[in-house]
C-alpha cells in the first residue's frame, strides 16, 4: 500500500501479522525512533523486524515462523488467509507438537541468521555514509575551488 503499486487480499494477512505480531510481545514490529512518518514508512517499506529475545523469549517459535510468514514483504511469498488458518501454531490454539518446535525453532535460526546479516549490512552503510561529507558541506567548498588559481 506504502509502495503505491496496489494491493491485493494478503494485505490483510500482513495487517494481522503486524497485530499478531503486537498481540504477542507488546511493541510493532515497524518503528520510527525519532517519531517521524517517514521514517516508520522507510522501515514498513524495508520489511526489516526482529524478535527481541528479551520480549519473545518466552514466545513459541511456531508463532514466530506464523508471524514471519505473514509479514513476508513479497505479496508472493507471505501467507494466504487460508494457510494462516491451516497453520499449526493457529490450527492447535499455540500448543504445538515437540517436533514441529523443533523444526519451527530451525527456521527461526535462519531467519535471525538473515537478520544478523542485515543488521552487518546496515551498519557498514552507516559507516560508510557517515565518512562521506554531505551536499551542504561540497557547497559550502565549491566556492572555495573555484577560486583557486587553477581554475582561472
Amino acid at each position: 500500500m506504502l509502495s503505491e503499486l496496489g494491493y491485493g487480499l494478503k494485505v490483510d494477512v500482513w495487517a494481522a501479522g503486524v497485530i499478531l505480531f503486537i498481540m504477542l510481545c507488546g511493541y510493532p514490529p515497524f518503528v520510527s525512533i525519532s517519531g517521524a512518518q517517514e521514517e516508520l514508512f522507510e522501515s514498513i517499506l524495508s520489511g526489516k523486524y526482529t524478535f527481541n529475545k528479551q520480549y519473545w523469549s518466552k514466545i513459541s517459535n511456531a508463532a514466530k515462523v506464523l508471524i514471519s510468514g505473514m509479514l513476508q514483504l513479497n505479496a508472493d511469498d507471505r501467507y494466504s488467509a487460508s494457510e494462516v488458518l491451516l497453520h499449526p501454531w493457529i490450527q492447535t490454539g499455540g500448543v504445538v507438537d515437540q517436533d514441529f518446535e523443533r523444526m519451527s525453532a530451525l527456521a527461526v535460526e535462519c531467519i535471525e541468521a538473515e537478520e544478523a546479516e542485515h543488521e552487518k549490512d546496515n551498519e557498514e552503510m552507516k559507516r560508510y555514509y557517515s565518512r562521506r561529507r554531505s551536499m551542504d558541506e561540497l557547497s559550502c567548498i565549491a566556492p572555495d575551488v573555484a577560486s583557486n588559481s587553477f581554475f582561472s
